[in-house]
């Protein structure tokens, strides 16, 4: 999926530029959401690099693709044995919050890990 949205950004992105529209505030944000939600985060912020122009769309778009890839990061993390600190929850807890109402659920899974962790404390 990821090479698919890459190669049609890309492709969108060429075409508008031909066309004139490469400074599109509205184009340009919705280009930087499709790498974004794509997971190609190099390409998102190229595009947002070379705005002339950007409003608070621009930045919430690229911030979410960044938080999007922190969680990822932290799933992996979890994966890997790694036991999460304090620090480490409360990242992942906000980076769920910042990147939209798809992550509740597991914001809610990262709750009960922390849930599980305070209660192996304290037996």
């Amino acid at each position: 999926m990821r090479l698919g949205n890459h190669n049609a950004g890309e492709s969108l992105q060429l075409e508008l530029i031909k066309k004139g529209y490469g400074g599109d505030l509205f184009l340009s944000n919705n280009l930087i959401n499709l790498y974004a939600k794509g997971g190609n985060l190099e390409c998102a912020h190229q595009v947002f690099a070379r705005m002339p122009e950007r409003n608070t769309v621009s930045w919430t778009c690229l911030i979410t693709g960044y938080a999007q890839y922190g969680l990822s990061l932290f799933k992996s993390m979890i994966s890997c044995g790694y036991e999460p600190t304090q620090f480490t929850f409360g990242s992942a807890l906000r980076a769920c919050q910042d990147s939209g109402v798809g992550n509740l659920g597991l914001g809610s899974q990262i709750h009960g890990l922390i849930m599980k962790s305070y209660y192996a404390l304290i037996l």
